[in-house]
């Protein structure tokens, strides 16, 4: 540390005045080597840091640093252009002159070689300054608008695409990161204040956004830390992640996560995914699950991927010891209020989608040729399903008196003249004619085949065995609800399941739960049962069999 001093005024004194660019690059690499001892951790580390920090030359050198890097990719950007100016007029004339015009050239696109170096050193050493320093932010946040200009020369044309310069984007969104994980309270002002320019600036400023469209997962793993740590730093900026302005940044993130859900185990693009699994179960315990899926919809399209993608965040955050210690409340109960009316419209165009052809299995595997979009409407339907009857049963096992809760909107719920239960119903009814049951397999029957599910419609039949549990859990003790199903022929659609499928193997059960609920204290549907003449009974294998003579006999 004896040196520092020494060095550092030394640099410092010469960096601001010189012009020559190998010795800015030689400067450029002592400062680099100064803080390299800074990057370690422990105490030792954290002293270090201070002293340096104190030293009057630092503040000064990392200005100058980071200006002087800004105006040097400031003034290649503005040679290049000029370079694609002329190799542009240069094609027009030759395609006016009718000649043969050349293939343009990425003229001037690339940063040199050591410009890009000094970048990346002078990054690691200012990221390197700020961890558990209070007085490091105050050093480094005039260097954030120098930071914020070279971040944008390197994402501008192709060059978030540059794999030569992903350290460049890595170590600026880390020292971005470090300026704004929270150490004390004192910079929540200037933390909302850099949120707003990045989020609602103009496109130079979106960092975020820009560094989004990069293809390298610990780019992306930067910029979400970026996320978690401005929300940290100031929680009432969650809720701004709900406003439609934010849209383009939640999009972007969400289809990043959704691209890395079936990541290899243990792979970088796993830890991508479990860290954006961990910013929107922030945003989800702030009660914006609702917003966010509000502001993600496109009005020519049933449901969006990033829409599905935010169900399947929300159902995983379910599965959490957090989320399973929480008692509902009048603010839960809000959150979720959401998942009705998108039931609703994913269930509306569903059945319109499939009702043409609700008989032949191959009429059925046309009808997901012909609409692409059939298969991610049921791929969302079923989250959704699953994501109601997580918070309907936490419900049932908290109830509450004073809040209407989300198992009582949906009992009572009615959209475009319908309600939820017909609704339902009518999924079931459509669903289970779109992808009938599939018998058991037996290996010594010749006249049967193994069932082939090749044709990509078996992952969807669980939406079946979804709808049959949260039907019923709906009539559950609720003898209204009990009645709009049979009123909707829902009590023959669900008694039609109460058989084996080798596509389901477990809708047997839930459909005989179902049964059970919609008869308990119900005259209506106990009669309607008895008026059915049983035909035959179910055999352990899922075949009808002839009703023995005793049981099948009538008084």
């Amino acid at each position: 540390m004896d040196q520092f001093p020494a060095l550092l005024s030394t640099i410092a004194s010469e960096l601001p005045s010189c012009t020559d660019a190998h010795r800015i690059y030689d400067l450029n690499v002592q400062l680099s080597e100064l803080g390299a001892p800074l990057s370690s951790n422990g105490s030792d580390a954290l002293s270090l840091r201070r002293q340096f920090i104190s030293l009057p030359a630092t503040a000064p050198t990392l200005l100058n640093a980071w200006r002087i890097l800004s105006a040097r990719l400031e003034k290649e950007d503005e040679t290049n252009l000029a370079a694609r100016e002329a190799a542009a007029a240069s094609i027009l004339d030759k395609l006016h002159r009718d000649e043969t015009a050349p293939r343009p050239e990425r003229a001037g696109s690339e940063v040199t070689s050591q410009v890009y170096e000094m970048i990346v050193q002078s990054a690691r050493l200012t990221r390197d300054l700020l961890p558990g320093v209070t007085e490091a932010k105050v050093v480094v946040l005039p260097c954030e608008p120098y930071l914020r200009s070279v971040m944008y020369r390197l994402t501008t044309f192709d060059r978030i695409k540059d794999t030569e310069l992903i350290p460049a984007h890595r170590a600026i969104l880390q020292v971005l990161s470090n300026l704004i994980a929270p150490v004390d309270k004192v910079q929540q002002e200037w933390v909302e204040g850099l949120w707003q320019t990045y989020n609602l600036g103009s496109r130079e400023d979106a960092v975020m956004q820009r560094a989004l469209d990069s293809d390298d997962p610990m780019t992306v793993m930067s910029c979400i830390m970026l996320c978690i740590n401005f929300i940290r730093a100031d929680e009432r900026l969650a809720q701004s992640m709900g406003s439609p302005k934010l849209r383009p940044l939640v999009a972007k993130l969400l289809d990043k996560i959704g691209w890395y859900s079936d990541a290899e185990s243990g792979s970088l693009e796993e830890r991508c995914f479990h860290l954006g699994y961990q910013l929107f179960s922030m945003l989800f315990h702030h009660g914006l699950q609702g917003s966010l899926f509000d502001i993600l919809a496109s009005p020519n399209e049933p449901v969006t991927p990033s829409q599905t993608t935010l169900l399947q965040l929300l159902d995983g955050y379910h599965h959490n010891s957090e989320w399973d210690a929480q008692q509902p409340t009048a603010s839960t109960h809000e959150a979720y209020a959401f998942l009705i009316p998108a039931f609703h419209d994913m269930a509306t165009y569903a059945i319109a989608a499939m009702t043409p052809s609700v008989a032949p299995i191959e009429a059925a595997q046309q009808t997901l040729d012909d609409d692409p979009r059939l298969p991610k409407v049921f791929e969302a339907c079923i989250v959704a399903c699953q994501c109601m009857i997580t918070v309907c049963l936490a419900e049932t096992e908290h109830p509450s008196i004073e809040v209407e809760g989300l198992l009582q909107r949906i009992r009572t719920a009615k959209q475009d003249q319908r309600s939820f239960i017909e609704v339902l119903v009518d999924l079931l009814r459509t669903t289970e004619a779109f992808i009938p049951r599939v018998k058991p397999f037996r290996p010594n029957d010749p006249t049967r085949s193994e069932p082939d599910d090749a044709s990509g419609m078996a992952g969807f039949a669980t939406l079946k065995r979804d709808l049959v549990q949260l039907a019923g859990l709906l009539a559950n003790d609720d003898q209204q609800t009990q009645n709009q199903i049979r009123e909707c022929g829902g009590m023959q659609v669900i008694l039609s399941m109460c058989v084996t499928d080798d596509r389901n193997p477990l809708i047997r059960e839930y459909a005989l739960l179902a049964v059970r609920n919609l008869m308990i204290n119900n005259v209506a549907n106990q009669a309607l049962i008895k008026e059915m003449d049983p035909v035959g009974i179910v055999g352990p294998d899922g075949e009808l069999r002839e009703m023995p003579a005793r049981m099948g006999a009538k008084d």
